[in-house]
């Protein structure tokens, strides 16, 4: 530590001889620019590493203050008889060991601040999973009651652009509400409370789904009853009528043996491994992106403040009302999609590659806006599609423990990004590196679905 010291009086005593030169020229320089000369060249080295060597014996840290003090004495133009606390006064300096202290406690702050950001990092993780596990319910929901499957594609659209209409209206009122009124970030924690809050009690007014395919099977079996009219009476001990009784709840043994006999169907089904394969790739690479773009908004608008003006909440906005117009069109287009859905996939993974892959390149974040919009209009009119054809060619109605099993597997995709590239635990990836990363994915997808194209045609 003592080597530490010497060579920060060493660095910072050749500085000194800056600021000597300076205040002996005939055309002068005013105290209060050589404090600033002084603060950036010499006081810099001084506090560097200060909260780590605090700590060390008095003489050592009396070594770098009376560095200190010889600099603001010269940088004030002061006498050498002059007191040190008149002329750290008058400059507006702190003696070096309040300096020490000041930083010590600066940098508890930021350790401090830096935890509970994480911590609320993660709890805001945990209820963007439960929230996205809210509407996969609630899709399974709809599923269930409606019983014609044709008009899957239809209520998928409706559902999913009005889920999208509410984003877009609550993104509205919270830019309004903080850029005119005023109101603070902490309370719209308490606005998305309510309206949870809300939305649950609502939940209770919802028509009720009668029969499970796992517990409560919506048929009823034919059961002989024996009626037996007296205990001695043997005559009609034979006779027995066949009545409708309900079926009695299956054992737990026997529900997971149908869950894994439906995930076996779903993924020996080539139709649906191709929408599960996209649904669990494409949603993880969309969590990433609505998690880190801002990320990505900031550093833009750090590189150029004065042209990259920061409109997050507006954008959100465009984003979430072109999704709900694209989920609501694209649920009302009649297409076949047995035939027409690798074409659809394949250019719709194709353009969310070249705009993730832009937002790497482009310095400008009003291009980075419009590159983040057409990934949400590409990527929401896919997943009405996904969504919709998977409900519509599954064996039985397991839309929940499907559609939940593929979207725990995009969670895992998600974690595991941001495990392995985010945090660094392999290397750290800059955040428009990491957006690059993500259309290289949608691109890995693309090709997939070109392949697959490409399998057909040379198939006829």
């Amino acid at each position: 530590m003592d080597h530490t010291h010497k060579k920060a009086k060493r660095q910072s005593q050749k500085r000194l001889n800056i600021i000597k030169v300076l205040s002996g020229t005939k055309w002068g320089a005013d105290s209060k620019t050589l404090i600033k000369i002084y603060n950036s060249l010499i006081r810099s080295i001084l506090d560097y590493g200060s909260p780590l060597y605090m700590t060390s014996r008095n003489s050592a840290l009396t070594m770098l203050d009376v560095t200190h003090n010889a600099g603001v004495r010269m940088a004030s133009g002061a006498f050498r008889n002059s007191l040190i606390n008149s002329i750290l006064n008058i400059t507006g300096e702190q003696p070096l060991h309040n300096r020490r202290n000041q930083l010590m406690l600066q940098y508890a702050k930021h350790i401090f601040a830096t935890k509970c950001f994480i911590t609320s990092f993660q709890l805001s993780m945990v209820f963007l999973g439960l929230t996205s596990a809210s509407e996969m319910a609630y899709m399974a929901y709809a599923y269930a009651k409606i019983r014609d499957r044709q008009l899957y594609q239809k209520m998928t659209g409706v559902v999913r652009g009005s889920n999208l209409l509410g984003k877009c209206i609550a993104a509205t009122f919270a830019q309004i509400a903080v850029s005119f009124v005023h109101l603070e970030y902490s309370s719209l924690v308490y606005l998305s409370l309510a309206g949870s809050v809300l939305a649950f009690v609502f939940t209770f007014f919802f028509p009720r789904v009668t029969s499970s395919i796992y517990f409560f099977p919506d048929s009823p079996t034919l059961t002989p009853i024996i009626n037996y009219k007296t205990f001695e009476d043997k005559s009609t001990k034979g006779c027995s009528d066949l009545a409708a009784v309900k079926k009695r709840p299956k054992s737990v043994r026997l529900v997971m043996e149908q869950m894994y006999l439906e995930l076996t169907d779903v993924y020996t089904n080539s139709y649906l491994l191709k929408y599960a394969i996209w649904f669990s790739f494409a949603t993880g690479i969309y969590f990433q992106v609505l998690t880190y773009n801002d990320v990505l908004y900031l550093d833009l608008n750090e590189r150029d403040p004065f042209n990259n003006k920061l409109y997050n909440g507006g954008v959100d906005a465009v984003a979430f009302i072109t999704g709900s117009l694209s989920s609501y069109c694209m649920g009302f287009l009649k297409v076949e999609w047995r035939s027409a859905s690798n074409y659809f996939l394949f250019f719709g993974s194709l353009l969310n590659c070249i705009a993730l892959s832009v937002c790497y390149v482009t310095t400008s974040l009003n291009l980075v806006y419009v590159m983040y919009i057409l990934f949400c209009f590409a990527f929401q009119s896919m997943n009405v599609v996904a969504r919709s054809e998977t409900a519509k060619y599954l064996k039985h109605d397991s839309f929940a423990f499907i559609f939940g099993f593929l979207f725990f597997i995009s969670l895992f995709v998600s974690s595991a990004l941001t495990y392995l590239f985010v945090q660094g635990t392999i290397f750290v990836v800059p955040v428009n590196s990491q957006f690059l990363l993500y259309g290289l994915i949608n691109g890995g997808l693309a090709l997939w679905f070109f392949l697959q194209i490409c399998i057909k045609k040379c198939a006829f």
